[in-house]
């Protein structure tokens, strides 16, 4: 049975000095290349196109071939590809080479230099979807999913007040949080009855008697049919 190769994606950039065009390929694996530019189609050739390869489709932006057998160790084929715009460079030649333990299964070929105002666009739209993700997101952890908006509408959200837990022997005391509860499930917690099956979600702020905490959710409880504790 042929050797297990794991399947590589990586770019390829023409504007490099110099060019690493060589692409490994494999018997019965995939291999597509994809241009930033428009190819001719018609003018794209490989060297053993009916001895070599069960498929080779070329499109307006792509070229896709898969092997039929493997290349000798010693064995090289020449693809040529060409562009149709004109710009330099015109064509390219990719030197298809047999595959050792990675095969090149995706391919994405940069032929055009990016302007300095295409890459400002760019992450100004990243930026603006990070923006719009922290804003979802709140303060995040479990504080940020309850203003988020993201809670299923069965589960209510209480203030919890400081009286609701005494300081304990480790000097950890309730500064501020917030109880969860579902209405689909229900339980009995002490003498405070709640609907059957449900389950209370407690995010507590807590700190020690000398020194603040780290602005973060330091401990979340979860109260059931069982307790359990997260830190």
């Amino acid at each position: 049975s042929p050797p297990a190769r794991q399947l590589r994606q990586r770019a390829l950039s023409l504007l490099s000095s110099p060019v690493d065009a060589s692409v490994q390929v494999a018997k019965g694996t995939l291999t597509t290349l994809t241009f930033d530019s428009p190819l001719l189609p018609k003018s794209v050739v490989v060297q053993g196109r009916d001895t070599h390869f069960e498929r080779f489709v070329v499109e307006e932006r792509t070229v896709t071939l898969k092997p039929k057998v493997d290349l000798a160790d010693d064995e090289r084929l020449l693809l040529t590809v060409r562009f149709a715009d004109g710009a330099a460079p015109q064509e390219v030649i990719f030197v298809l080479v047999p595959a050792s333990d990675q095969v090149d299964a995706a391919v994405e070929v940069l032929r055009r230099a990016r302007s300095a105002e295409a890459l400002q666009q760019e992450l100004a739209q990243v930026q603006a979807q990070l923006s719009a993700l922290q804003g979802r997101c709140g303060d995040g952890g479990p504080s940020g999913l309850i203003f988020s908006g993201l809670l299923d509408p069965s589960v209510s959200v209480k203030e919890l007040d400081k009286d609701d837990l005494p300081e304990n022997a480790n000097g950890l005391k309730l500064e501020r949080g917030h109880g969860l509860q579902d209405q689909h499930l229900g339980s009995r917690r002490g003498s405070r009855t709640q609907p059957r099956g449900s389950t209370r979600l407690e995010c507590w702020r807590c700190s020690p008697r000398h020194h603040a905490w780290p602005d973060s959710p330091s401990e979340v409880r979860a109260h059931g049919e069982g307790s359990t504790r997260l830190r």
